[in-house]
């Protein structure tokens, strides 16, 4: 199995965007299956599936992580590690618990970004401006889930992505330079 760098943080934090970045640097980006609805058309950076899948792939015990989120699975395969020397994957706190216990070879980095500019960053993906007087109240319920589920974070490092994501980025490359 490869040795696997975990991104994990709150919505908004800037994981998607380190994943793709250490992609293009020949990572093998994992992205994880799951059983909620695209967001968008064209949405990327999970695998949209059934549950039907879910149950086949429980049952065949090649989970590597899993996590149940806002009625949905989230999940990776052991198949999935494999095809790299080294491979990238975005996790909430407990899908990155999840590997750490599983003691893989896993590097964990938590984006720690405050709350302000994470509101900012989810408004401008998503209607291609920053936070006016419209209230979303997807991206409310994501923030407000995030405040309980990110009480506590096991991770290696944590890294605050309030910076450019050249300055976040340069960061996770030194850590990961050690690993």
């Amino acid at each position: 199995m490869s040795k696997i760098i975990c991104i994990s943080g709150e919505s908004g934090s800037g994981k998607t965007t380190i994943a793709e970045l250490l992609e293009k640097r020949g990572y093998n980006y994992i992205e994880s299956y799951t059983t909620r609805p695209m967001r968008f058309q064209d949405e990327e950076g999970h695998i949209f599936v059934n549950m039907d899948r879910y149950n086949k792939d429980k049952k065949s015990g090649n989970m590597v992580a899993e996590t149940f989120f806002n009625g949905n699975y989230y999940w990776t395969l052991k198949e999935q590690y494999e095809s790299g020397e080294k491979s990238v994957c975005v996790m909430d706190a407990r899908g990155s618990d999840d590997l750490k216990q599983k003691e893989l070879n896993c590097l964990c980095i938590f984006l720690k970004c405050d709350e302000k500019t994470r509101k900012n960053r989810m408004y401008l993906r998503k209607y291609g401006y920053k936070i006016n007087n419209i209230l979303d109240f997807e991206i409310e319920n994501r923030i407000e889930h995030d405040r309980d589920e990110f009480k506590i974070v096991r991770c290696d490092y944590v890294v605050d992505s309030n910076r450019s994501i050249d300055e976040v980025f340069r960061c996770i490359k030194t850590i990961i330079g050690e690993f």
